[in-house]
């Protein structure tokens, strides 16, 4: 006989721990006491559903009833329960009823949904439940039995920590709670996360309620979840005149400017909506950090904009109505879901299930990478790389040289920005690296990333969408040693200068690996060694702006003796001179330049380990790729963009 069974029994009810659900709800701002003993959670205040509900409203009717759901309200508790049944009473649209979804959350994992089954005649001996549905919750796991073939005695399981979303698209009451525990627990109030969105913040076109974005954010930050979403919803300044007679959430998201999409509007009127409901919230709020999205990607394909609608302006009008205010900070929404991750949607402007998992993780991702201070950032950062295998020395290097700015890290990943659009990045877990990267690499001014960690150019290219991934071997001294090098040759190795940049740029520039304003940067501060025979020069090498060593060239007609080696060493002794480790990148077919390396003592992590993505695919082609016995041509650069410089 399952728990359900005995609910409809007044003998069964009696073995069974009851509790009022009202206890444990978490996301309303309000609840309604009803008769029979229901209770009635709101998420909105009655002055905001009167809002929602006048003429200013675009849409009145739908708005009225999509502030009835319950979406992101939930019940939080503790308890040695395996099983649990909850009686609640959804509501009735047009004299039908559809069986509500709920979304169960147990230590963490999801194990939704749930669906709830109708009981229209209610449970004998419960005055008042006439219409409820009951939704059996099973929070025990397999591996939580005794044995084989058993099943754990109720009230002698483990405490867990259970989450149970109400429905997100209509509204319902709660009542009664049974189970077959000893003690449920409710759970403290958290931190809130409040969220002002629209149809896709409510969760629509996502079957479990735990599976918001909203949902999903404020379970991987701790908090609670205060959700104002409203499908259909628009900018409304009216909406938010009523934050000031409530508690200031910890954090808030607005996620508005899509349904922009869909009708006939007008620039003028939208600048004064957007900046309106923002400067209330600046006002409201002046204390709580703010993030101000920018609508995601849509299929233009599958659901052309409004021929009259200005949402081609409404981009700008969001980023420069919240510029204005120090508290909000804008968030590109195609950061979080870009075109080319229409994979993900539902329909032309719903993400399905996978999309607002990965809105969510980005959006956690750019969270932490706000609250964290440099000195705590980089702590973590050490922690991170003390652990990491040698194929992270790279980017440990460019934090101490002061080469890259720390971005990004935490126990798993650690994200470093370089010069002329580059990004050097450390993981190992792919769904997590997937989110740091799509999070803060997104976009055309990365032009280059290094991806260090097993697995890790696979997240990167699925994150990025980069058309050029190519495995590398990574080189490094880690000795304090110099590196040995014949003296007849290191004699014939001198720094080149400014007279020497034309000679720098025809060899390197067809292949894209430096621009002139590189060379001319590093010629200037002695960064380029060249060997001579005879005072003519025979070959160079330099280094990259990730600080790795590169650009190595000996001329045709000079090879075969011995000068990639020597250059080579004689640059990865001036780093061992000022107590830095030298590294260099080579691709796997350039045999013998790895051969030369493995034998002046370098060790080596293999192409498994790390790969370099480009964008417009500019290097790694034609001739570039031979092995011409020598190993004389390496450095991975693409052609850098200069207009990031200023800011790294």
């Amino acid at each position: 006989m399952g728990l359900q069974d005995l609910v409809f029994s007044d003998e069964g009810r009696a073995l069974l721990l009851r509790r009022s659900a009202a206890d444990f709800l978490h996301g309303c701002v309000r609840t309604q006491a009803l008769p029979g003993g229901w209770v009635r959670p709101w998420r909105v205040t009655e002055r905001q559903l009167r809002v929602l509900g006048s003429c200013m409203a675009w849409h009145p009717g739908l708005y009225r009833r999509m502030a009835r759901s319950t979406a992101g309200v939930c019940l939080r508790f503790r308890t040695d329960a395996n099983e649990m049944v909850l009686a609640l009473r959804p509501d009735v649209w047009n004299g039908k009823c559809a069986d509500p979804v709920l979304g169960l959350v147990v230590d963490g994992q999801h194990l939704g949904p749930v669906e709830a089954q109708a009981v229209p005649d209610g449970i004998s001996g419960v005055d008042g439940s006439a219409g409820c549905s009951l939704a059996s919750l099973r929070l025990d796991a397999a591996d939580d039995a005794p044995g084989p073939g058993m099943v754990p005695l109720p009230g002698f399981g483990r405490v867990r920590d259970v989450t149970v979303f109400l429905p997100y698209v209509v509204g319902c009451a709660v009542r009664e709670l049974w189970c077959d525990g000893q003690t449920v627990e409710a759970v403290p109030p958290a931190p809130v996360l409040a969220v002002v969105g629209d149809s896709i913040s409510q969760g629509c076109y996502v079957h479990d309620p735990s599976r918001s974005w909203t949902a999903l954010l404020a379970q991987e930050l701790g908090m609670d979840l205060w959700n104002l979403s409203i499908d259909g919803q628009v900018f409304q300044p009216e909406f938010a005149a009523d934050f000031a007679s409530l508690e200031p959430p910890a954090m808030a998201v607005v996620a508005l400017g899509t349904n922009y999409r869909f009708e006939r509007c007008g620039a003028t009127l939208v600048r004064r909506d957007v900046r309106g409901l923002l400067g209330l919230m600046a006002q409201t709020w002046p204390e709580v950090p703010t993030y101000v999205w920018t609508p995601p990607a849509h299929d233009e394909a599958a659901y052309p904009t409004h021929r009259q609608s200005c949402y081609a302006e409404v981009l700008r009008i969001i980023r420069a109505a919240a510029s204005v205010h120090p508290q909000q900070h804008v968030v590109e929404g195609t950061r979080l879901l870009g075109p080319a991750d229409l994979g993900l949607l539902d329909d032309a402007d719903h993400p399905a299930e996978a999309g607002h998992q990965q809105m969510a993780r980005r959006m956690a991702v750019l969270v932490r990478a706000g609250q964290l201070g440099g000195q705590q950032l980089r702590q973590r950062a050490d922690a991170a790389l003390d652990a990491a295998p040698p194929c992270a020395l790279g980017v440990r290097e460019s934090l101490e040289r002061h080469v890259g700015q720390l971005l990004y890290a935490d126990r798993d990943d650690v994200l470093v920005r370089l010069p002329r659009g580059r990004r050097a990045f450390f993981g190992t877990q792919a769904p997590q690296a997937a989110a740091v990267l799509g999070a803060l690499c997104a976009g055309p001014d990365v032009r280059e990333v290094l991806a260090c960690g097993r697995g890790m150019g696979q997240a990167a290219r699925d994150a990025l969408g980069m058309d050029s991934v190519e495995p590398v071997v990574l080189a490094f001294w880690r000795r304090r040693a110099k590196v040995k090098v014949s003296a007849q040759l290191r004699r014939q190795i001198r720094p080149l200068g400014a007279e020497h940049q034309q000679e720098v740029v025809r060899h390197v520039g067809p292949a894209q690996r430096v621009d002139a304003a590189w060379a001319r940067e590093l010629l200037a501060s002695g960064g380029v060694l060249g060997a001579f025979e005879k005072d003519e020069l025979v070959g160079f090498v330099g280094e990259l702006p990730d600080g790795s060593i590169g650009m190595l060239q000996v001329f045709a007609g000079h090879k075969t003796r011995g000068w990639a080696a020597a250059l080579v060493a004689a640059k990865a002794n001036e780093f061992v001179a000022k107590g830095q480790h030298p590294w260099i990148v080579a691709y796997p077919y350039q045999k013998a330049l790895v051969k030369r390396l493995r034998e002046l003592g370098f060790e080596l992590s293999p192409a498994t380990e790390q790969c370099v993505l480009c964008r417009g695919g500019s290097w790694g082609a034609g001739a570039d790729r031979a092995d011409d016995g020598d190993a004389d041509q390496v450095g991975v650069s693409v052609k850098h963009d200069e207009s990031e410089e200023a800011n790294a």
